[in-house]
């Protein structure tokens, strides 16, 4: 799973750990532990779509939250 997080970017930053999973009651989670601009994060999702069979929309989920604080980042800088 890390590998296959570590092939997407992230605005300024990268994943440094992560753990996937299922359940019926939580449908596909992720917690992963990621760095964006120099910040360290902790993020846990759950109730994605599909199965380990499908896309992986847990890890899809993920990237958008991460790119959002990263662009967020960039709004803030002093031209």
């Amino acid at each position: 799973m890390l590998e296959e997080l570590n092939k997407q970017n992230i605005v300024d930053g990268e994943i440094l750990e992560g753990k996937t999973g299922y359940t019926d009651e939580a449908d596909l989670c992720l917690a992963s532990l990621d760095k964006v601009d120099n910040q360290e994060y902790i993020l846990i999702s759950a109730g994605a779509q599909g199965d380990y069979h499908t896309e992986q929309y847990d890890i899809i989920d993920v990237l958008a939250v991460y790119n959002s604080i990263g662009k967020q980042h960039y709004k803030r800088l002093p031209e």
